[in-house]
């Protein structure tokens, strides 16, 4: 019995789904959910995903609800060959980053735009949506240099992903002067799977010219806005050098995970309060200017789930934490999205409008998302004592550490589940590397609520 996958042809993270099921000649029976007429939110689809969302993937038992977790799955499992996706550590690890990068940068730019114009709360798009498709393309631009594609020398499900999203933001907000990502477009056009992107692309743009009333709203943007002189030669070589800042969540993952298989890391403190996230060298080491990063050898890692994943996969003496087996990956996978996509999410645009605009406080909105997303963890907790597998997992140690600094500014009282697995996070050993981070972080909110 072919895999069965709820979908809708319009979505970005279907249409990644239906170029990986061609590439690696896999047919899927599809289901359709019309979002126009909230079928998702019929009751026997929520028991199926409590998320509500599209694409969600059943095969035998197992039921995956995150697009990245499901083509990561789908090759793992199907593929006569490991090219979109291979088994060696250091290429997976380059994947996973850009993967990650698409379901927490340009896929949440994109359906910033998208959720208010489907609900029909605008018809308009303001210009600070924009600048974050913008701030993408910029990173893109770059991760991009002297490359064809985005994580190896030939195509894998990191450019599936990103040319389905990117395809798309597209629509609302030109590319423009990014001559790496149009040329990066017109080689995957070529490939064979770029077909099953055709059609729901057009139903895409269809669907959003007709929120907008036939009119599609652009901003000016300089075109020089977020460029920086990158240059990525000189990358130095050491072993295992973790440049972070204790008070980030999900830098505190990576030390937990790091105690918890036993492997020493050299720290190296980044001062975001004085900027030196956007010192030269360490652009060059990381674009996106952001921790974590990690350097072992000559592999350059910045995103928190990439190098956890890469870590355990690599020096763990064991693999409870991230497991060969597909399935349980592919459901470990799931929530590393969740976290990196929405719960985290939630607390970045929190945390920064605290930093920037503190006597504002927190919008209603922001307070929405992050109860959402409290209640999306919740139901994942049902009857469970993690939120993956039947034991604690890098998942548990990503959500942990977030959901830790998130509750200090927007509870999850009330959510017994949720209390009950910070409980057990807390009783874990490797957890004591995140007290110190975390009480930073207390530290954190409260000089910025006395201001």
């Amino acid at each position: 019995m072919a895999p069965i996958l709820y979908t809708v042809d319009p979505s970005p993270p279907c249409r990644a789904v239906y170029m990986t099921a061609k590439a690696i000649g896999i047919e899927l029976e599809h289901k359709i959910i019309d979002i126009l007429k909230n079928e998702q939110l019929d009751p026997s689809f929520i028991k199926i995903n409590p998320r509500h969302t599209v694409p969600t993937l059943i095969d035998d038992n197992l039921v995956l609800t995150d697009s990245h977790a499901i083509t990561t799955y789908l090759t793992s499992k199907y593929a006569k060959d490991d090219g979109l996706y291979p088994k060696d550590l250091a290429k997976r690890a380059l994947i996973d980053q850009m993967l990650h990068f698409d379901s927490s940068v340009t896929f949440p730019a994109l359906l910033n735009i998208g959720i208010p114009l489907r609900l029909k709360l605008t018809n308009d798009i303001s210009q600070d949506k924009v600048i974050k498709v913008q701030e993408g393309y910029s990173f893109l631009e770059k991760y991009l240099e002297g490359k064809k594609w985005v994580a190896l020398n030939y195509p894998t499900l990191a450019d599936i992903h990103l040319i389905s999203t990117i395809t798309s933001c597209s629509f609302f907000v030109p590319i423009g002067d990014h001559p790496n990502i149009l040329a990066w477009i017109q080689r995957a056009q070529k490939e064979d799977f770029y077909s099953e992107n055709v059609k729901g692309l057009k139903d895409f743009n269809d669907l959003f010219q007709g929120f907008l009333n036939c009119y599609q709203s652009l901003y000016k943007t300089k075109n020089n806005f977020l460029k920086s002189h990158f240059d990525f030669v000189g990358r130095p070589k050491m072993s295992l050098v973790l440049y972070t800042l204790d008070v980030s969540p999900p830098c505190r993952a990576v030390y937990m995970v790091a105690k918890e298989i036993g492997v020493d890391l050299k720290h190296k403190i980044i001062n975001v309060v004085n900027k030196e996230q956007y010192n030269e060298e360490y652009i060059k080491i990381n674009p996106k200017h952001t921790i974590p990063t990690l350097i072992d050898g000559d592999l350059i890692l910045n995103d928190s789930h990439a190098i956890t994943s890469y870590l355990v996969a690599k020096y763990s003496k064991n693999d409870f934490l991230y497991p060969k087996d597909v399935a349980k990956k592919a459901l470990i996978d799931q929530m590393l999205h969740f976290d990196s996509g929405v719960m985290f999410a939630a607390l970045a645009q929190i945390t920064k409008s605290l930093i920037f605009e503190p006597k504002k406080g927190i919008s209603p909105e922001h307070i929405t998302f992050a109860e959402t997303a409290y209640d999306f963890l919740e139901k994942y907790l049902e009857g469970k004592d993690w939120v993956a597998t039947n034991q604690h997992t890098i998942a548990d140690l990503h959500l942990i550490a977030t959901v830790m600094s998130l509750n200090l500014v927007v509870s999850y009282k009330g959510r017994e589940n949720i209390k009950n697995w910070v409980e057990r996070c807390k009783n874990l050993a490797c957890y004591s590397e995140n007290v110190k981070g975390y009480q930073d972080n207390v530290d954190l909110f409260s000089a910025i609520t006395k201001q």
